[in-house]
């Protein structure tokens, strides 16, 4: 009888695989996908329901999908290990091949579970209680490397501080679907801490465009995208080109410095492709990258508001405006006030603008007068011709010499109680009859609140000299240019006091004084 179990035991034995006796503390074999279909695997395992395989694409490496055992895969075991068959089949949209490009893990998952019974038994069996070892030692590994089972998420690596664990292929923290968070502690003041490696001397990767550079101690992007507010504290270095709405020095009291580089070797700042700061030399072009002056703007200009310059300003033309009716306002100062008003220097002009007067000196900085000229000027009276009636105008004809051609042809004076801007004190009008018969001659008229005053001394003839002294009633003068001798050239200048009265600073010729 115990010959006869002896031998069916050993029948047993022979007949199945070796034991899976875990002699090495593997426990997942990563792949270089490459199209093929079988992929062997040399760690012990006891189910085929332990392997999970997993593949992830090497452009998002973050994106890992798992495939579903007997359906996308099939395993079979070994005395050495075993080896998967892929099936190709697509369930959820992942496929079931792996294709080049992608990369693959097959991974040992045990259930923490004992479901062999040992009291029950009865005889000895060896293979049982090899098998509950085995699957004690896998669990071990299994909690040492830090691998756990997920109803979502199959497995995880959640710790890389086993030996074990050859760290290829993915960090992935195990929990719900969507967004995971990772702590480095549950206490305050705890931190979480990334690095390359051991030595510290790598990259760890941020998503597929960043790269942070450990040794640096820089972060490189090829394309970034914010979207909100992102605070810097310290130097940022830009490689390239970035996009933003509006750069902040701080978010209350803090001051924002733009610099050419951070070597202490200044040089340009371009402000787009036309235009630039020049930092060695503290000079801004606009419209041009090679500025030679503090402010050097090449076109044209347009300011709103008030304009002050410190030092000199080199332009062909200022206007005060592209409109029609613009003023142009040059100032010696913002202040308001004659009493804080400076000097404003145009060339060998020079205005006081300090004196409520308002002197201007030419080839002087110290004018004594509204206007002081030191050297000699010249200048012509304007002439107006007139062949019909004409009313002066105020001011701009002050300082005019009117001929007359045509006999019986009024001279209308302005208004000498005008407002500013047609005032008429100091006004001088000269009136001048060049016509060659006697006719009717010319009359010169006053406004109607107006008189003309003073003396007239004619030609010899039969008519009395006439004394203007202004009547109640407005005076009229009325001049006859060919009254003796038949010669032209008669005429009357007037000045206006800006008050209501015409002084008689000068005539010649036979004329009379009639009302009006």
């Amino acid at each position: 009888m115990r010959q006869t179990i002896a031998v069916a035991l050993l029948c047993l034995l022979t007949a199945s695989p070796a034991l899976a006796t875990v002699t090495v503390p593997d426990l997942s074999t990563p792949f270089d996908c490459a199209g093929a279909t079988e992929y062997t695997f040399t760690f012990p395992v006891l189910k085929t329901t332990d392997i999970v395989v997993t593949k992830w694409e090497d452009a998002t490496p973050t994106t890992i999908k798992t495939l579903v055992n007997g359906t996308q895969y099939t395993v079979t075991l070994s005395s050495t290990g075993g080896h998967i068959d892929l099936t190709g089949v697509t369930v959820a949209g992942v496929t079931g091949a792996c294709a080049t490009g992608w990369n693959m893990k097959l991974a040992r998952s045990v259930a923490y579970t004992q479901t062999t019974s040992f009291r029950t038994q009865g005889t000895f069996v060896p293979k049982l209680h090899e098998d509950a070892l085995d699957k004690l030692t896998m669990e071990v590994l299994q909690l040492q490397a830090g691998i756990t089972q997920s109803t979502e998420t199959a497995t995880a690596i959640a710790d890389h501080i086993a030996s074990s664990d050859d760290h290829t292929g993915y960090f992935k923290i195990a929990g719900r679907a969507g967004g995971q968070l990772a702590y480095g502690g549950t206490a305050s003041g705890n931190n979480l801490g990334f690095v390359s490696n051991t030595s510290g001397d790598g990259y760890i990767s941020l998503g597929s465009v960043c790269v942070f550079d450990e040794p640096t101690l820089t972060v490189s992007c090829n394309t970034v995208s914010v979207t909100g507010n992102t605070a810097i504290g310290g130097t940022l270095s830009i490689t390239g080109h970035t996009y933003a709405h509006a750069l902040y020095g701080g978010t209350s009291t803090g001051s924002l410095t733009l610099g050419s580089n951070e070597s202490g070797t200044a040089t340009k700042i371009y402000l787009g492709a036309s235009s630039a700061f020049d930092e060695l030399n503290t000079r801004l072009g606009i419209g041009t990258t090679s500025p030679s002056v503090a402010l050097d703007i090449v076109g044209a200009g347009a300011v709103s508001g008030d304009l002050t310059v410190a030092g000199h300003l080199y332009e062909h033309q200022i206007y005060g405006g592209t409109g029609v009716g613009d003023d142009l306002d040059i100032s010696s100062n913002s202040q308001a006030g004659a009493g804080n008003k400076g000097t404003i220097t145009l060339g060998i002009m020079t205005m006081l603008e300090a004196s409520s007067a308002y002197r201007v000196g030419i080839r002087t900085t110290t004018p004594h007068t509204t206007l002081q000229v030191a050297g000699t000027f010249s200048g012509l009276r304007e002439v107006l011709t007139k062949s019909a009636d004409y009313t002066v105008v105020a001011p701009e004809d002050c300082n005019s010499v009117i001929f007359v051609d045509t006999n019986a042809v009024s001279v209308t004076l302005p208004n000498n109680n005008g407002t500013q801007a047609t005032r008429t004190d100091g006004c001088l009008i000269t009136v001048v009859d060049i016509g060659t018969t006697e006719a009717t001659g010319v009359t010169i008229k006053p406004a109607v609140d107006d008189t003309i005053v003073g003396t007239c001394i004619g030609k010899p003839s039969s008519v009395t000299d006439v004394v203007f002294f202004g009547a109640s009633v407005p005076s009229n003068i009325h001049i006859h240019a060919a009254a003796y001798g038949n010669v032209a050239g008669d005429y009357v200048a007037l000045v206006g006091d800006g008050v209501s009265k015409w002084f008689i600073v000068g005539c010649m010729g036979t004329w009379h004084e009639v009302a009006k």
